[in-house]
């Protein structure tokens, strides 16, 4: 069976008006939360000696999966441990297509599983981070692929929007920081993450604090800044950040709900070092949606691993040109489409070559007409 339990969970979120947004958002963690412990209690005897933090957190709590019993009943349990849940089961109980919902979690056994047993603990937070906590923020897969790419996040990394673990913000909803507390714990549990410097951040416009948006851009090591919200902070601060050599990339895509959104993509270990990559991607995505073909998408891979200059796509901008401009981030101030020079003499000589070769073969031709009119009339 097909895992659509993701889809299911994003198409809702996007749906729902924002007062409801954190109830899907416990609701899929609750149902995710008791498909990962029944796996691993599954796997006991693998896991028990490896240390993983996930089957120390729920031994904290003092929950343990009844692999005798559904994963209804399993769930009651799991929601009587963690106090945001108590509500939270519920809600799940009362729901038309529950059944349906559990089947589309339960789907999802094998792939945690195999994940466990590779060690890939982070993917496994990653997958419910990308597509239910950050889906705020970036609501394509592919625009959350190609960034990540960009950005080089590696197998032990996660990207984490800051105004949801910092501001307790989701979809402008303000969330009970509580709340905010034990989801990261249990996020971060499941990642096998014991401190959270392997985080890279996404920042947004929504941020009113804007000391948070500067020291978090001096302070992590990379993360994706909407153009809008670095544009808020004052000279002084923007030249600093240019200064410190962080900004990698800023690029246009579909980010925060505007289709031709530009980011700013920050990276201490950049290769680039002195310079910044614009980059203009409105032909690669297709017209009025966030969608991108496979081809486009490659291609626009290769483009920015190159990181050589193409006319209306890719600039490289030194530092020092970007400080001149005051600090403007604006893409169509670096990228732009221009017009070949033309070059008057060699399309002149160029002319006259093609004419004297048609001359040339017009003579041949004739002189063959003539000698076969000649066969002929002997």
């Amino acid at each position: 069976m097909k895992n659509k339990f993701f889809k299911v969970m994003s198409e809702e979120l996007e749906n729902e008006k924002n007062s409801k947004k954190i109830e899907i958002v416990k609701i899929s963690l609750l149902l995710y939360t008791a498909v990962i412990s029944k796996v691993i209690y599954e796997e006991l005897d693998v896991l028990k000696n490896n240390n993983y933090l996930f089957l120390e957190y729920l031994n904290n709590i003092d929950f343990t999966y009844n692999l005798k019993e559904n994963y209804l009943k399993n769930m009651k349990n799991l929601s009587n441990k963690i106090k945001i849940f108590e509500e939270t089961y519920k809600l799940i109980e009362s729901r038309l297509n529950r059944e349906e919902l559990i089947e589309d979690a339960g789907a999802m056994e094998i792939d945690i599983k195999l994940d466990i047993f590779r060690g890939k603990y982070v993917k496994i937070a990653k997958n419910y981070i990308d597509k239910i906590i950050n889906c705020a923020a970036i609501h394509n897969d592919n625009t959350v692929q190609l960034l990540s790419e960009i950005l080089g996040i590696k197998d032990n990394e996660i990207l984490y929007d800051i105004n949801f673990s910092e501001e307790n913000i989701f979809y402008n909803y303000k969330i009970q920081k509580n709340e905010i507390e034990i989801i990261t714990d249990i996020l971060f549990s499941i990642a096998n993450l014991k401190n959270k410097e392997k985080k890279s951040i996404i920042l947004t416009k929504e941020i009113t604090s804007k000391k948070l948006i500067y020291e978090s851009i001096i302070n992590n090591k990379k993360g994706i800044v909407e153009k809008s919200a670095i544009d808020s902070l004052t000279l002084k601060e923007k030249e600093e950040i240019v200064k410190s050599d962080k900004i990698q990339c800023i690029i246009s895509v579909p980010f925060n709900n505007v289709l031709k959104n530009q980011v700013i993509i920050f990276n201490e270990e950049k290769e680039n070092k002195g310079h910044i990559l614009f980059v203009q991607t409105q032909d690669f995505f297709e017209k009025g949606n966030e969608k991108i073909k496979v081809e486009n998408f490659k291609e626009l891979l290769e483009i920015l691993d190159k990181n050589e200059e193409v006319n209306g796509v890719l600039k490289l901008v030194s530092n020092e040109t970007v400080l001149e401009k005051e600090c403007n981030f604006d893409i169509l101030n670096y990228v732009f489409k221009i017009k070949e020079k033309i070059n008057l003499e060699e399309l002149m000589a160029e002319k006259n070559e093609i004419y004297e070769m048609m001359m040339k073969k017009r003579e041949k031709c004739d002189n063959l007409v003539r000698e076969l009119l000649e066969i002929k009339n002997r």
